[in-house]
């Protein structure tokens, strides 16, 4: 039996999950905006190949954090836990790269919209959608991890320009 707290608190798990994923995306957007172009021009050029590529990556690496987050060692939980830590950080640069081109088809139909406004409405769409019951959660977000993971990991890979604004260059 449900009690009315634990409805709650599910209700603001979602909330909150909802809110922390779509601010990372828009902050990752905004700070990392070299690496999230890059990683659109990554699932541009070759959708597949960033599917695929995230796929193989997320299986070796997932599978050797899952076996060292399971070790009774500290030190190898830590690095279990790190390697965790990196797959959802490639794949938040990678789904930065699909928010940019999202944000772009947007913003196309209301040419009013800033910058901001599209990238914002593109995020809240990939982690709405993300969050839909057993469609997002077991086929929409495995995939958006998955192309993200690919994605990301080749936009990490380029090496980066100095942009012309005379900003410093980005640190990843």
């Amino acid at each position: 039996m449900l009690i009315f707290g634990d409805v709650f608190a599910v209700v603001a798990l979602a909330a909150g999950g909802f809110a922390t994923a779509w601010g990372l995306l828009l902050a990752i957007r905004f700070l990392m905006p070299k690496r999230a172009e890059a990683a659109s021009h990554s699932i541009q050029s070759s959708p597949f190949g960033s599917i695929f590529g995230g796929l193989l990556v997320t299986l070796v690496v997932g599978f050797f954090a899952l076996v060292a987050s399971q070790a009774p060692m500290p030190l190898l939980k830590l690095i279990g836990f790190a390697l965790y830590l990196c797959l959802i950080g490639f794949g938040l640069v990678g789904i930065c790269g699909l928010v940019v081109l999202l944000g772009v088809r947007i913003a196309e139909h209301d040419p009013k919209l800033s910058p901001f406004g599209a990238a914002s409405r593109a995020a809240m769409l990939l982690v709405a959608s993300a969050l839909v019951p057993f469609i997002g959660w077991f086929l929409i977000a495995p995939l958006l991890l998955v192309l993200g993971v690919g994605s990301g990991l080749r936009a990490l890979r380029t090496p980066s320009q100095a942009s012309d604004a005379g900003l410093a260059p980005p640190v990843l």
